[in-house]
């Protein structure tokens, strides 16, 4: 009796194992390079759920920012862009993984935008940027005035409640977010967590990870960082 009822926990176990394998299968036989950008978007925030990267209460229909962003733009594989990324930065930060090193970064820029009709704007790209063989999936951004505003849950950044999140299409290796000068602090806490993920050579998910941008500890975390940038800091300025 003992011996059948050792067959029957191992057989338990075995069952659960199999539908635990058959799930990540399920996630990493798929070609993204086959679905529409919904069913990317979809695919990918059930990919980092089930994966702990991603709380499973996260909503992005809650995520909206109380000021404008102007604009949205992301870059990927088709093409590449070329500047001087530190040319009127304000801040400049690398994206780390434990364990893995750099795979990617994060900068802050100020610019000069001259419309053609003698009007100049004062505005800011913040901009993300994979690393080779990196793509962005998914970014949690949190823009106050000051990081004790940044929503907390007994201590720990809660990026369900932070203020600006995006999902993007595949293969994304950068996106840039445009704010006016107006729409700014003019001192800006800034807590960012990017789903970053990386492919196999059948166009597969391999890794799905997420990493905050580097900066000082926030909160109780030990993974979570913050950023705080003046506009001042950003010094003489290109024209656009």
């Amino acid at each position: 009796m003992k011996k059948i009822f050792t067959f029957f926990v191992l057989g338990i176990i075995a069952a659960a194992c199999s539908t635990e394998d058959a799930n990540v299968d399920q996630y990493e036989a798929q070609n993204i390079d086959k679905m529409t950008e919904a069913e990317f978007v979809d695919f990918m925030q059930n990919i980092a759920i089930s994966r702990d990267v991603l709380p499973s209460e996260l909503n992005p229909e809650e995520s909206v920012y109380p000021l404008p962003i102007e604009s949205i733009s992301t870059i990927g594989e088709e093409k590449f862009l070329i500047e001087d990324p530190d040319f009127g930065a304000c801040l400049v930060r690398d994206i780390n993984l434990p364990g893995t090193g750099t795979v990617g970064n994060f900068e802050v820029t100020k610019f000069n935008d001259n419309n053609g009709e003698g009007i100049s704007n004062t505005k800011f790209d913040f901009k993300y940027t994979a690393a080779p063989g990196w793509y962005i999936s998914s970014i949690s951004m949190n823009v106050v005035g000051d990081c004790s505003l940044t929503p907390l849950v007994n201590g720990i950044p809660d990026v369900c409640a932070f203020n600006i999140r995006n999902c993007f299409s595949g293969r994304r290796t950068g996106v840039t977010y445009r704010f006016r000068d107006n729409c700014l602090p003019d001192c800006t806490c800034l807590a960012a967590y990017v789903v970053m993920y990386t492919l196999k050579d059948n166009g597969c998910v391999d890794r799905c990870v997420g990493v905050w941008v580097d900066g000082e500890q926030l909160g109780l975390s030990d993974t979570a960082k913050s950023n705080t940038f003046c506009q001042d800091d950003c010094g003489e300025v290109q024209d656009n």
